[in-house]
């Protein structure tokens, strides 16, 4: 299965004020991330993540190592604009690829993958995508329809958790059932 998910943040005490998170604390935050990661990834699974896995540096690689080493699945990364290691980083991390943006195809459609929605504009994204998906806007949107569909996958508005392509194929009107 693939799965698709953004805006972990990781050790970012602010977050859970920012977007009105229901934890105590960041541990609790990052447990119950992990928690929901890992009771719907298998580890035969792969994962999109798209970004903002933490606002740490590199400095940080001692604690983010156990935390992305158990997290299931193959993990594919889109950048995003609080990723501030090295892709090797990543990638010594657990991350099988790093990227700024990709362009996959599942199920017979063309994604566009990517953190920052300002990204998904006609001339910059490829004209035979069917849809995008990103990061980033947190609470703001779940779904735009722009010059193609947009949907957010960050786990503020999936109840931290992964997304699968058959909700998205669902949220944007496209699933043959």
């Amino acid at each position: 299965m693939i799965y698709f998910s953004a805006d972990y943040h990781l050790f970012h005490r602010n977050i859970i004020k920012f977007c009105n998170r229901p934890f105590s604390s960041t541990q609790r935050m990052q447990y119950h991330i992990w928690e929901n990661h890992n009771h719907i990834v298998q580890p035969e699974d792969t994962v999109y993540f798209l970004g903002d896995l933490t606002m740490e540096g590199g400095s940080a690689r001692q604690k983010l190592d156990p935390l992305v080493d158990k997290l299931n699945g193959n993990l594919i990364m889109i950048l995003g604009n609080h990723d501030r290691m090295k892709p090797f980083d990543y990638i010594e991390m657990g991350f099988s690829s790093v990227h700024t943006s990709l362009v996959i195809e599942v199920e017979g459609k063309k994604i566009f993958l990517c953190h920052d929605p300002a990204m998904i504009q006609p001339g910059i994204i490829p004209p035979e995508v069917d849809f995008a998906l990103c990061g980033h806007v947190h609470t703001t949107w779940q779904k735009i329809n722009s010059f193609i569909p947009i949907i957010n996958v960050g786990v503020d508005i999936w109840k931290f958790e992964p997304v699968n392509m058959l909700q998205i194929l669902e949220l944007i009107g496209d699933r043959a059932d």
